[in-house]
């Protein structure tokens, strides 16, 4: 008898989703983003930044068109940025199957470099959809980076959509 109460409990426990996960995989996937967008703003430093972290996983797609948008970043010419902070607020984060979703609200800060009168740093902020999708080896990749509703003028570390 207990032994088929622990086969039962057991299998419950199987068919149970697991209540944390959305939610630690949503913040695995901030996470994730967290590093991406400090890397890609820091190429409108002085510093320039060291490419984008090897660390962050994406597919090669996505690398692919990352790199060509920020050679295309990289030659436009910036006002002496020392450097940039970027916060998150995760708005929306959708998990169909092997796919998620992340709608996010960034703030990213560029600073300048102290003196010259310049102001103390330039800011903006909007929304933004990552697409990630689960690899094979069940790594979740980034593998699309959108702005949602934006006109007008694009912030200074992105470039129109269709450049690459």
């Amino acid at each position: 008898m207990a032994l088929s109460l622990a086969i039962v409990a057991f299998l419950l426990g199987a068919c149970r989703a697991d209540p944390g996960g959305d939610e630690r995989l949503q913040a695995q996937l901030a996470a994730v983003l967290d590093r991406y967008l400090e890397a890609r703003n820091s190429v409108v430093t002085t510093f320039g930044g060291d490419g984008i972290d090897p660390s962050v996983p994406m597919t090669d797609a996505f690398r692919a068109e990352l790199d060509c948008e920020l050679a295309i970043i990289s030659e436009r010419s910036y006002d002496g940025y020392a450097y940039s902070t970027t916060d998150l607020t995760v708005e929306a984060f959708v998990l169909e199957g092997g796919e998620a979703t992340l709608d996010v609200r960034e703030h990213t800060k560029l600073a300048y470099q102290p003196g010259d009168g310049a102001p103390p740093f330039t800011e903006y902020g909007g929304d933004r959809r990552f697409g990630f999708v689960r690899g094979a080896d069940g790594v979740w990749l980034l593998d699309s980076d959108d702005l949602i509703g934006e006109e007008g003028s694009l912030p200074e570390t992105m470039v129109p959509a269709g450049s690459c």
